[in-house]
């Protein structure tokens, strides 16, 4: 399964009023699947970068301040109860 199959088995499990052990394991298959997607992003990204001109490093910086601005955002109002 990808992160986001394993994010939302998580949320199901979270709003569904699993047990604490099923939202425990849930989690941490889910940050396995990250933790491993991680170490995926960053050789491809070895394999990559020396390929890219300057303007396309310039498109991804912003891809990822963009995507962890929506983050923060979101992260916020769940923190919230929004």
């Amino acid at each position: 399964k990808s992160v986001q199959d394993k994010r939302v088995v998580l949320r199901d499990a979270v709003l569904s009023g699993a047990d604490e052990a099923q939202i425990r394991a849930a989690a941490a298959d889910l940050g396995k699947a990250i933790g491993d997607a991680a170490v995926k992003a960053s050789k491809l990204r070895g394999q990559i970068a020396p390929i890219l001109t300057e303007e396309q490093r310039a498109m991804v910086r912003e891809f990822f301040k963009e995507n962890d601005a929506a983050m923060d955002k979101f992260l916020e109002k769940a923190a919230a109860g929004k």
